[in-house]
C-alpha cells in the first residue's frame, strides 16, 4: 500500500491551480525587489498572504490554499516550509539548502512563536512585543519556490509607543522561478 503525504497532496492541488492562471500576475514586477507591506491588521482572525500575488487572500482564497504565509497573534504559519535565520535579510542572498520545517499540530510552528526564540521578545513589564534584530524568514513554498522575509514591526505605524499591536509590517523577497536565488 503506498501512503501518500499530506505535502504532497497540497503541492499536487496548488500546482493544478497555478496551472490555472494563479500565478498572473508574477511577471508584472521584479520581484526580486524587496516589498514593504505595511499595517496588516491581524486583531481579528487570521490573516492569509500570497506573495506571487502581494497581497492578503480571501478566505475563499486561503481556504483553497493560495496562501503563503499566516498571522495569527504573535504566531507565523507557513504553507509550505520555512525555517528562522539569525541573518540580516539583506545579506541573504540565497535560501538555504536545507534545514526547513513544516507547521506541526504537536511542534507549533515552523517559525518558533516564543518570545526570544522567534522573531520578537515580550517585556512582560510594558507588553511591548519588540522586533528582534537580524532575524530573517525563509519560507519554501508549496510551489517549489522560496522568499525571505522580515518583521519591521508589530503595531500600527511601525511605532511601538502607537499601542495599537497585531499590525504587522514586513518586507520580503519573492522569488517566482523555483531557484534559491533572493537577491
Amino acid at each position: 500500500m503506498h501512503v501518500i503525504s499530506r505535502r504532497a497532496i497540497a503541492r499536487f492541488i496548488f500546482s493544478c491551480l497555478v496551472g490555472i492562471g494563479y500565478t498572473a500576475n508574477a511577471q508584472e514586477s521584479n520581484l526580486l525587489d524587496p516589498v514593504t507591506v505595511s499595517d496588516v491588521d491581524v486583531s481579528g482572525d487570521a490573516v492569509h498572504f500570497s506573495f506571487i500575488e502581494n497581497r492578503v487572500v480571501s478566505t475563499l482564497e486561503a481556504n483553497a490554499g493560495l496562501w503563503d504565509i499566516r498571522f495569527e497573534g504573535t504566531s507565523i504559519y507557513v504553507n509550505g516550509e520555512a525555517q528562522l535565520l539569525d541573518r540580516t535579510f539583506d545579506y541573504i542572498a540565497r535560501a538555504p539548502e536545507s534545514g526547513y520545517k513544516e507547521d506541526d499540530i504537536a511542534n507549533g510552528p515552523a517559525v518558533p512563536a516564543a518570545s526570544g526564540s522567534g522573531w520578537f521578545d515580550y517585556d512582560p513589564t510594558t507588553h511591548i512585543v519588540s522586533v528582534i534584530p537580524d532575524r530573517t524568514i525563509v519560507v519554501h513554498t508549496l510551489n517549489d519556490t522560496y522568499a525571505k522575509l522580515e518583521i519591521l514591526s508589530y503595531y500600527l505605524g511601525g511605532v511601538e509607543q502607537s499601542g495599537v499591536p497585531r499590525n504587522y509590517t514586513f518586507r520580503y523577497v519573492y522569488q517566482p522561478d523555483g531557484s534559491r536565488n533572493l537577491r
